[in-house]
This record gives structure tokens, sequence and C-alpha cells, in this order.
């Protein structure tokens, strides 16, 4: 992994769950609360990058590249979600099965849209602060101590909404336009069911995964 550097931003998730923890823990080493605006930014960023990139992988197959206007516009990652509902929890555990029944050793976390939304909403707070006084800023002031529990509680979130490869996180997505026509089948019935057994069916995508192993030594 290379060297992290809190001056040269990278756009990568294992830089900014790193900045955010250094910024945390300048707050609480100097008792300042100068930088939990920097904090509440930071993760504000990282959250956004996760919701963005199972959109960018759905969106891509599109023939309109309306899309990326759309992207750039105020709610631009909620109004493209209700159009390709690729953050939905059921298209997100989907993926997580999908991993765990075809790749070894790869796990893939759902992305908990609805706490991401919660949580940029809390994050908010600390970003737009010109109506805040200054005792608000006071380090024992509660706006502060709620504040740091915030931006722990986020902290807790993108750690546990990626995999951690020695030191690296990593955010699991699958382009679902490039489902084979059994697991695309398999995804749809997923996405319209109603029950939550994720366990019978990663079993049922191994059992594809299977059967399309088999086929390929009859072949041979």
């Amino acid at each position: 992994m290379e060297k992290f550097n809190p001056f040269i931003r990278k756009q990568n998730l294992s830089w900014s769950i790193i900045q955010i923890k250094v910024l945390l823990n300048q707050i609480e080493k100097d008792k300042s609360s100068t930088f939990l605006s920097y904090a509440a930014l930071e993760c504000r960023i990282i959250i956004e990058r996760l919701e963005l990139a199972p959109l960018v992988m759905a969106a891509s197959s599109l023939v309109d590249e309306s899309w990326k206007n759309e992207l750039e516009n105020y709610k631009g990652i909620q109004s493209l979600n209700k159009k390709l509902k690729s953050l939905r929890y059921r298209y997100q555990s989907f993926t997580s099965a999908f991993a765990e029944a075809i790749f070894e050793n790869c796990p893939l976390i759902p992305f908990d849209y609805k706490t991401a939304e919660d949580l940029q909403s809390k994050l908010a707070k600390y970003i737009h602060v010109y109506n805040k006084a200054d005792d608000d800023f006071l380090f024992d002031s509660q706006y502060v101590k709620e504040g740091i529990k915030i931006i722990r509680e986020a902290l807790y979130f993108l750690e546990n909404s990626c995999s951690n490869h020695e030191g690296s996180y990593r955010q699991g997505i699958i382009d679902f336009n490039s489902l084979s026509p059994e697991m695309k089948n398999e995804f749809n019935d997923w996405v319209n069911r109603k029950d939550e057994d994720i366990k019978a069916l990663t079993s049922r995508l191994n059992k594809i995964r299977e059967e399309k192993k088999m086929s390929k030594l009859k072949i041979k």
C-alpha cells in the first residue's frame, strides 16, 4: 500500500478513511473543534463515492449519456438511483451473495443506502455551520461532542461497507448487465421476491456455477 500523505489528496477509499482517522485524532488530541468540519466533509465525500460507483457501473450500459449531466444536478445521485435502482438493498444483497458463490476469499459487503443517506444528513450539520455561534465550537459543547460521535459512526459505517485487504479498502460492485442468463434469472427473481434468505440465494448461485463448470468439463 502506498505511503499515506495527508497533504496530497488521493481519490480512493483507503486514503479518505485514514484521513478521517487523522482528523479525528487531531480533534481529540488537541481538544480542538477546528478539524470537525473537515472530518465531516471527508466522510460526506467518501460516502458519496461509495454511492456513485454502483450507479456508474449500471449507467455505463445506457446508450443515452444524459445521466452524466444528471449527476451534476442537486441530489443527482438520489435522482439517478430512482431510475437505475442499483443502490437498493436487494441489488446490494445479490452482489454479496454472488461474490460469495463465485469468488474465493473475496467477500463483498452489501451497501446500506438508507444508512448512508441518514449519515449524510447528520454530517451536513457540521459542514454548513454558518448559523453556529462561537460557543458551539467550544470543545466541551454538546454540538462538538455530538459531532465527534457522528464522525465515529460514519467511520465505522465506511470501514464496514468495504472489504479490507492488507490495509487497503475496496468496494465490491458487479455489472448486473453482464450476468449470464441463468444468473440474470436469479437476479430478477431475487429483486422481486419477498424473502430475505441470502444463504439460499448463495446456494442457488453456487449450484449454477458448479453446473456451468461441469458443462465445460463435458465439452472438453
